[in-house]
Protein backbone atom coordinates (compact mmCIF):
# COMPACT_ATOMS: atom_id res chain seq x y z
CA UNK A 1 0.00 0.00 0.00
CA UNK A 2 0.82 3.62 -0.67
CA UNK A 3 2.54 5.51 3.15
CA UNK A 4 2.55 9.19 3.69
CA UNK A 5 5.68 10.94 3.39
CA UNK A 6 7.38 11.33 6.89
CA UNK A 7 7.28 15.35 5.78
CA UNK A 8 3.64 15.08 5.16
CA UNK A 9 1.56 17.46 8.09
CA UNK A 10 -0.72 15.64 10.22
CA UNK A 11 -4.17 15.63 9.59
CA UNK A 12 -6.55 18.01 11.62
CA UNK A 13 -8.31 14.48 12.61
CA UNK A 14 -8.13 11.25 12.41
CA UNK A 15 -11.75 9.97 13.19
CA UNK A 16 -14.56 11.89 11.94
CA UNK A 17 -18.57 11.14 12.41
CA UNK A 18 -21.09 12.67 10.22
CA UNK A 19 -25.10 11.62 10.07
CA UNK A 20 -25.96 10.71 6.09
CA UNK A 21 -29.60 10.87 5.56
CA UNK A 22 -31.64 9.06 2.93
CA UNK A 23 -33.03 11.48 0.43
CA UNK A 24 -30.14 14.19 1.11
CA UNK A 25 -26.65 14.63 -0.25
CA UNK A 26 -24.57 14.23 2.96
CA UNK A 27 -20.27 14.47 2.60
CA UNK A 28 -17.85 14.60 5.14
CA UNK A 29 -14.19 15.93 4.71
CA UNK A 30 -10.74 15.66 6.41
CA UNK A 31 -8.16 18.20 5.91
CA UNK A 32 -4.69 18.39 7.26
CA UNK A 33 -3.43 20.63 9.50
CA UNK A 34 -3.02 23.84 8.00
CA UNK A 35 -6.35 23.28 5.82
CA UNK A 36 -5.43 21.18 2.85
CA UNK A 37 -7.43 19.12 1.59
CA UNK A 38 -6.72 14.98 1.89
CA UNK A 39 -10.25 12.91 1.96
CA UNK A 40 -13.84 13.82 1.14
CA UNK A 41 -16.60 10.94 1.45
CA UNK A 42 -19.80 11.59 -0.30
CA UNK A 43 -23.15 10.03 0.40
CA UNK A 44 -25.64 11.42 -2.75
CA UNK A 45 -29.59 11.37 -1.63
CA UNK A 46 -30.37 8.17 -3.02
CA UNK A 47 -27.06 6.15 -1.54
CA UNK A 48 -28.26 4.87 1.54
CA UNK A 49 -30.11 1.50 1.02
CA UNK A 50 -30.21 -0.82 3.27
CA UNK A 51 -29.55 0.01 6.55
CA UNK A 52 -27.89 -2.11 9.24
CA UNK A 53 -30.75 -4.41 9.87
CA UNK A 54 -31.27 -5.47 6.09
CA UNK A 55 -34.40 -3.23 5.70
CA UNK A 56 -34.68 -1.17 2.76
CA UNK A 57 -34.51 2.61 3.86
CA UNK A 58 -36.84 5.39 3.23
CA UNK A 59 -36.10 9.54 3.05
CA UNK A 60 -35.65 11.10 6.35
CA UNK A 61 -34.00 7.55 7.65
CA UNK A 62 -30.35 8.75 9.27
CA UNK A 63 -27.17 6.20 9.78
CA UNK A 64 -24.14 7.87 11.95
CA UNK A 65 -21.43 7.19 9.76
CA UNK A 66 -17.40 7.07 11.39
CA UNK A 67 -14.07 7.22 8.91
CA UNK A 68 -11.64 6.10 10.88
CA UNK A 69 -7.56 6.98 9.36
CA UNK A 70 -4.36 5.50 9.28
CA UNK A 71 -1.95 7.07 6.93
CA UNK A 72 0.63 4.49 7.79
CA UNK A 73 -1.24 2.93 4.60
CA UNK A 74 -3.39 5.16 3.20
CA UNK A 75 -6.14 3.00 4.45
CA UNK A 76 -9.81 4.23 5.62
CA UNK A 77 -11.95 2.01 7.60
CA UNK A 78 -15.82 2.94 7.74
CA UNK A 79 -18.36 1.78 10.54
CA UNK A 80 -21.04 1.07 10.66
CA UNK A 81 -20.35 -2.40 9.18
CA UNK A 82 -23.18 -3.72 7.39
CA UNK A 83 -24.03 -0.29 5.81
CA UNK A 84 -25.52 -1.11 2.17
CA UNK A 85 -25.37 1.50 -1.12
CA UNK A 86 -26.83 1.59 -4.10
CA UNK A 87 -25.21 0.45 -6.62
CA UNK A 88 -26.81 2.76 -9.52
CA UNK A 89 -26.19 6.09 -7.19
CA UNK A 90 -23.50 5.07 -4.63
CA UNK A 91 -21.50 6.42 -2.41
CA UNK A 92 -17.77 8.01 -3.07
CA UNK A 93 -14.74 8.05 -1.64
CA UNK A 94 -11.92 10.74 -3.11
CA UNK A 95 -8.30 10.68 -1.58
CA UNK A 96 -5.53 13.22 -2.29
CA UNK A 97 -2.65 11.06 -2.79
CA UNK A 98 -0.05 14.07 -3.16
CA UNK A 99 1.89 13.31 0.00
CA UNK A 100 2.90 10.11 -0.35
CA UNK A 101 5.98 8.97 0.52
CA UNK A 102 7.97 8.72 -3.07
CA UNK A 103 10.09 5.48 -2.52
CA UNK A 104 6.78 3.65 -3.51
CA UNK A 105 8.50 0.29 -3.83
CA UNK A 106 10.12 0.55 -0.63
CA UNK A 107 13.21 -0.43 -1.76
CA UNK A 108 15.50 2.01 0.23
CA UNK A 109 15.67 5.21 -2.86
CA UNK A 110 13.51 6.88 -5.10
CA UNK A 111 14.19 6.12 -9.03
CA UNK A 112 12.58 5.01 -12.33
CA UNK A 113 10.61 1.87 -10.47
CA UNK A 114 8.69 4.15 -8.03
CA UNK A 115 7.63 6.35 -10.58
CA UNK A 116 6.38 3.10 -13.22
CA UNK A 117 4.15 2.18 -10.40
CA UNK A 118 2.57 5.18 -9.99
CA UNK A 119 2.60 5.34 -13.96
CA UNK A 120 0.82 2.08 -14.07
CA UNK A 121 -1.76 2.72 -11.57
CA UNK A 122 -3.23 2.75 -8.15
CA UNK A 123 -6.31 2.05 -7.05
CA UNK A 124 -8.18 1.06 -4.01
CA UNK A 125 -8.60 -2.10 -2.76
CA UNK A 126 -11.45 -2.97 -0.20
CA UNK A 127 -10.91 -5.69 2.38
CA UNK A 128 -13.71 -8.49 2.01
CA UNK A 129 -14.66 -10.15 5.28
CA UNK A 130 -16.26 -12.81 3.39
CA UNK A 131 -13.28 -14.53 1.86
CA UNK A 132 -11.06 -13.27 4.59
CA UNK A 133 -8.92 -10.82 1.13
CA UNK A 134 -8.06 -7.31 -0.35
CA UNK A 135 -10.16 -7.20 -3.80
CA UNK A 136 -9.50 -4.54 -5.94
CA UNK A 137 -12.03 -2.22 -6.79
CA UNK A 138 -12.78 0.28 -9.96
CA UNK A 139 -11.37 3.68 -9.13
CA UNK A 140 -10.31 6.57 -11.02
CA UNK A 141 -6.91 8.35 -10.92
CA UNK A 142 -6.18 11.60 -11.98
CA UNK A 143 -2.67 11.77 -11.70
CA UNK A 144 -2.43 15.66 -12.48
CA UNK A 145 -4.62 16.53 -10.03
CA UNK A 146 -3.21 13.53 -7.74
CA UNK A 147 -6.49 11.79 -6.71
CA UNK A 148 -7.55 8.52 -6.53
CA UNK A 149 -11.55 8.21 -6.23
CA UNK A 150 -14.08 5.55 -6.25
CA UNK A 151 -17.69 4.13 -5.64
CA UNK A 152 -18.48 2.55 -2.13
CA UNK A 153 -20.90 -0.30 -2.07
CA UNK A 154 -20.69 -0.76 1.81
CA UNK A 155 -18.03 -0.78 4.46
CA UNK A 156 -15.00 -2.66 5.28
CA UNK A 157 -11.22 -1.48 5.06
CA UNK A 158 -10.64 0.61 2.08
CA UNK A 159 -6.57 0.91 0.96
CA UNK A 160 -4.82 2.51 -1.60
CA UNK A 161 -2.47 0.19 -3.53
CA UNK A 162 -0.93 -0.98 -7.01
Amino acid sequence: PLRHAATAPALASYQVSFWAVRGQDRAVTVRYQGGQEFLTFTVPDRALEKGLDGRRLVNGDSIQITLQLDLSEFRVDFEPSGLVFSSRNPATLRVWYGRMNPDVDRDGDVDAADQAIIDAGVTYYHYDTGSINWKKIASVVNPVAQTIEAPISGFSGYVISW
